[in-house]
């Protein structure tokens, strides 16, 4: 949830009535539509993507595409070339709509049950108020720039943690999901029981097997 946060997707809402300001003869209603359309496109594109990718590797290119977002606007605030500043802060609200934003809370419902779903929802509310507090002080004391590289450099954080430690579901049953990250004597215990299940009727696995998810 934190990582999911940290990328600076809030952040970046945040600032982007700043961000429209730098932008000659943009209205700023018109610019916070322009933010707002590149997150709609994105989440319209992101189901396609789950037809493609598993949900690891939509997570890792999607931390580092933000990351990139992020060191190419802070690049153009240098540079003063708002246009082009704008145009890569609607490119990382499409990139974060389309990978996390989409597929967060599903890659949760998917490995845990309903509580831990409430859990991550709650969570995921909890750290968007904590970005909400700190990231107006990290702009007046750091200025944009920084907090861009800021955010950029916990995207990559995000992108290397989701590599080596985010499992995938691809290949497993519903059930077997659900246990992925129990520890490794209950997952083997509760999947035992799981195959005992299925020799007893082959038709749950049959069952269980069409309702998995692939490629996740």
């Amino acid at each position: 949830m934190m990582l999911n946060q940290l990328c600076g997707i809030n952040g970046i809402v945040i600032d982007s009535t700043g961000v429209i300001s730098e932008v000659p003869n943009l209205n700023i209603n018109l610019g916070n539509d322009l933010i707002v359309l590149g997150g709609l496109i994105g989440a319209a594109t992101g189901p396609f993507l789950g037809k493609l990718l598993s949900i690891k590797t939509i997570f890792v290119i999607g931390e580092v595409g933000m990351a990139i977002c992020l060191v190419l606007s802070a690049l153009f605030q240098g540079l003063k070339l708002p246009y082009a500043l704008m145009v890569f802060v609607m490119l990382f609200m499409f990139v974060y709509q389309s990978t996390l934003g989409t597929y967060f809370l599903v890659y949760a419902a998917i490995v845990g049950n309903e509580s831990i779903t409430t859990i991550a929802v709650f969570m995921t509310w909890f750290f968007i108020l904590i970005i909400s507090l700190i990231t107006p002080p990290l702009i007046i004391n750091l200025g944009v720039i920084a907090t861009f590289g800021f955010f950029a450099v916990c995207a990559l954080i995000g992108a290397g943690y989701f590599s080596f430690f985010m499992k995938r579901t691809e290949g497993l049953s519903k059930e077997e999901c659900k246990v992925l990250y129990a520890p490794a004597e209950y997952r083997k215990a509760a999947i035992s029981d799981l195959n005992e299940s299925y020799a007893g009727d082959p038709l749950l696995l049959v069952k269980s097997n069409h309702q998995s998810l692939n490629p996740i």
